[in-house]
């Protein structure tokens, strides 16, 4: 995928996800249509194009959110290095390696904000809360994460899951 469509569809998404996907929150949470996107295109398409998705996911959502310039960019930096190591060691058209994916990359995403928070304000997130909304957030990016992954492997690696 050549980076001018790499753009667009990273603007189309932070549109979606900044627009849209707020109205269809599960108990407060909101689905990381970025964070699928991003996963997805870092197995599919590889390391150097994961990174350029992940500055491109980035520098969008911080400039729209606007938390701190640089916050999501680190952040899906280093969710796109650590998939890409792992690149040559996973089988990319087996069912649970999305979950695993989805999974991991959710809880460390939230575990990402609730350091941030408590570096920014000092407030501490009750465990209780973490834990629940990790479970939460990270079902919820799973079980969409899958239909897209699906998709992006069917579409650009011709092949379905198993």
């Amino acid at each position: 995928m050549k980076d001018r469509y790499l753009i667009l569809l990273s603007i189309l998404i932070v549109i979606i996800q900044t627009t849209i996907l707020p109205f269809l929150r599960i108990s407060g949470i909101v689905l990381s249509l970025p964070l699928i996107f991003l996963i997805s295109g870092t197995v599919v398409f590889g390391h150097w194009k994961g990174l350029k998705i992940a500055v491109y996911l980035g520098v969008l959502l911080d400039i729209m959110i606007g938390k701190g310039l640089g916050v999501y960019v680190f952040l899906f930096l280093i969710i796109s290095y650590l998939i890409s190591t792992f690149e040559e060691k996973i089988f990319k058209d087996n069912f649970i390696t999305p979950i695993i994916l989805f999974f991991s990359s959710s809880f460390f995403e939230v575990f990402y904000f609730a350091t941030y928070k408590y570096l920014s304000t000092a407030y501490i997130m009750p465990f209780n809360n973490f834990l629940f909304t990790s479970i939460v957030y990270a079902l919820y990016n799973s079980v969409f994460g899958i239909l897209i992954y699906a998709y992006f492997i069917r579409k650009y690696l011709g092949y379905s899951m198993r």
